[in-house]
């Protein structure tokens, strides 16, 4: 079949196959299939609403928490800004705090080193004072040699 018109000399071919139309004979068989088609159809939209429905309501639940989430940092936000608008001021003089706080450390490491310095002097003298009382007790234990002839005898004079 040729389809010519005056505008056009485009042929189109004959269509051929199954036809598009319903015949009597398989109308009720069609409108069976149509009516199921329709109904899976709307299952299925039920079911895609249910989904979206739920979700929206999760949704919701999770928006209503965020929201409380917000305020709640909200409110803690104004809280730290009011307290860094506290120390600021401190925070301004710093840098006198550090170099004191540098003093102390130099400081806190000179007297570790004066206590370490004196810890071993002790040491020290207690060792030598230990020596000198053993040296002490040991010359009371051993008399002197005293010369008899002297201090005994009656016929010396001095």
């Amino acid at each position: 079949m040729t389809i010519t018109s005056p505008e056009s000399t485009l042929q189109v071919p004959a269509l051929s196959g199954p036809s598009l139309t319903p015949s009597m004979q398989s109308s009720s068989r069609g409108w069976w299939l149509a009516g199921a088609v329709l109904l899976a159809l709307s299952l299925i939209l039920h079911v895609v609403e249910w989904v979206l429905w739920r979700q929206t309501v999760v949704s919701d639940q999770t928006l209503t928490q965020l929201r409380e989430e917000i305020r709640t940092l909200q409110t803690q936000a104004q809280a730290w800004q009011q307290f860094k608008t506290m120390l600021d001021p401190a925070l301004q003089n710093i840098e006198p705090l550090k170099q004191a706080l540098e003093r102390c450390q130099t400081d806190q490491a000179q007297l570790h080193i004066a206590i370490k310095q004196i810890q071993d002097q002790q040491k020290t003298d207690k060792a030598w004072l230990q020596q000198q009382w053993r040296d002490y007790k040991s010359s009371l234990a051993i008399p002197k040699p005293r010369p008899r002839n002297t201090i005994d005898n009656p016929d010396v004079h001095w």
